[in-house]
């Protein structure tokens, strides 16, 4: 049974690959691209949005060219009311790409509507050094890459430096997780689907609270277990309510979920149910850690008929969710 447990995982993620290769493709020949000066531009398919740009960026790190997509609403690149915006760093997951992720999530589009500047930062060999031991993942310091794109956008954009985001799924994020751990001082809030917080990095998780999360969590993942452990790739990580109760620790909460509801309920039946399990304190720091489970749910980026591996659900929107939560904070 183990043997043939390992080849339907192996079966997994060649299908995770491959699938999100041919979403990258698709946004390739959906975009219209313009060089400019080395670098590529991609309109905005809105015409409501016609001034807005999504641009290819350079920066060099050491002896690393490293790429990473900037999308500036057209509100923000006329910025008539001369005012700053937040910024959101969205981290793709392991195989995929900037484009894809942009594609799939939907989030220029929400940016169009809340005004957000949006960093897809590309992963080498498209995946993210976040704190995994066992795996054979890129030595590079994403850290770095990270302080570095936010200095960058800092310069030819005004942000509010008090509203920055984290937010990923799978590799991006547990790449999320690591920066909750790294970058408290800088990032306001933090989100990850599918993922949790890799064991390895716990010993040096220098976190500053209070630490603002959402996280969501499909019962039925075959990549990263809700009961945590070794991964089938490497890497130990925490279970889902570890991850929770770590990040609570931090907070100094020690109380149970001030609220739970069930979300998506008026939707049709899909096989899956959302259960949201919030956290929110206001002493001795402000913090909100929440927790959205969805039972039934696979390895899945949940918005509308969007899947991955395993079941995705209908009942919530992950983009739409981790926007307003960010807005919350």
């Amino acid at each position: 049974m183990e043997i043939f447990k390992k080849i339907g995982l192996i079966l997994v993620l060649l299908l995770m690959v491959s699938m999100n290769h041919a979403v990258s493709l698709a946004v390739h020949n959906n975009n219209k691209h313009l060089a400019i000066g080395g670098k590529t531009s991609i309109t905005s398919t809105n015409p409501q949005a016609a001034a807005a740009t999504f641009v290819k960026k350079t920066l060099t790190l050491g002896t690393l060219e490293r790429h990473y997509y900037l999308y500036t609403p057209a509100s923000v690149v006329k910025n008539t009311a001369k005012q700053s915006y937040p910024l959101l760093l969205a981290f793709h997951g392991g195989g995929g790409t900037p484009l894809q992720f942009a594609k799939s999530t939907g989030f220029n589009q929400l940016a169009d509507q809340k005004k957000y500047v949006i960093a897809y930062p590309e992963g080498i060999n498209h995946h993210w050094n976040d704190g995994r031991d066992g795996r054979n993942l890129p030595p590079q310091d994403d850290v770095a890459f990270v302080n570095a794109i936010i200095e960058e956008v800092a310069k030819i954009t005004p942000l509010n430096r008090r509203k920055l985001y984290a937010a990923g799924m799978s590799n991006g994020g547990f790449m999320t997780q690591s920066l909750a751990c790294q970058l408290s001082d800088k990032i306001k809030g933090f989100a990850s689907v599918s993922a949790t917080l890799p064991q390895d990095i716990l010993a040096s998780c220098t976190s500053k609270k209070p630490i603002n999360f959402l996280m969501i969590n499909g019962e039925a993942d075959l990549i990263v277990p809700w009961k945590g452990g070794v991964m089938y790739n490497g890497g130990h990580i925490l279970s889902v309510p570890s991850t929770i109760n770590f990040w609570l620790k931090v907070n100094e909460n020690n109380k149970p979920a001030t609220m739970t509801q069930k979300l998506g309920t008026t939707l049709p039946d899909d096989g899956t149910q959302a259960v949201q399990s919030s956290y929110l304190q206001t002493q001795p720091v402000p913090s909100k850690v929440i927790l959205i489970s969805i039972a039934g749910g696979g390895h899945t980026w949940p918005r509308k008929k969007a899947s991955l591996v395993g079941k995705s659900s209908n009942k919530v929107d992950a983009s739409q969710l981790i926007l307003d939560f960010f807005d919350s904070l």
